[in-house]
């Protein structure tokens, strides 16, 4: 049963690890796109995909020292709620063509992923010694499976940001889909 309990959470993990860092690889790819379409002074558009960085950045020894102090499982929903809260006012931002509710949004998902990078030491912790670097393996392998994300993304070209939009928050952001909801969902069941 306890090894059970061991290769659940390492599952978990992987998921969670594949569905949180499909919100970087879309920052990357379409956030730039999405800041283009809405900014005023086109020299912005980059600024959402930078904020997403300035947001781990900012937020990684803080996520740490909560998870230290209130246990993975809590970190790791807060992280999912940060992404859930950064997925809705992204779309927020493209319904209504708003620049600066997409740059929040960013921030919001950059958060997200200083959580997120906790994923690979909690399966290390989870995992008995000799299945340790196989653990954190998997949980790392779960990000190539955001790139297949990214690329379902990056299929949809269009113009218009609303149709752009359109595409993009029925892939990722979606509760019908799992989207951003899924970490959430996962996280609450991972066992200390």
């Amino acid at each position: 049963m306890l090894v059970n309990f061991r290769l659940r959470n390492v599952l978990l993990l992987t998921l969670t690890q594949a569905t949180s860092s499909t919100s970087v690889t879309l920052i990357a790819a379409v956030g730039s796109l999405a800041g283009y379409a809405l900014a005023s002074n086109k020299a912005l558009a980059t600024l959402p995909s930078t904020m997403a960085v300035i947001g781990t950045a900012l937020s990684t020894i803080p996520a740490s020292l909560l998870m230290k102090r209130v246990g993975r499982r809590v970190g790791f929903v807060v992280g999912a709620l940060c992404a859930m809260t950064g997925g809705l006012i992204s779309m927020a931002a493209m319904a209504r063509g708003q620049f600066w509710l997409l740059v929040a949004a960013a921030l919001f998902l950059g958060v997200s992923m200083a959580f997120a990078q906790q994923y690979r030491f909690a399966a290390a912790e989870t995992s008995l010694p000799e299945f340790r670097s196989r653990a954190i393996s998997f949980v790392l392998a779960g990000g190539t499976q955001a790139e297949r994300n990214r690329a379902r993304v990056s299929e949809g070209r269009h113009q218009d940001h609303r149709e752009y939009c359109g595409r993009a928050d029925r892939s990722f952001y979606h509760p019908a889909d799992g989207g951003k909801w899924l970490p959430a969902v996962v996280a609450a069941g991972y066992e200390e």
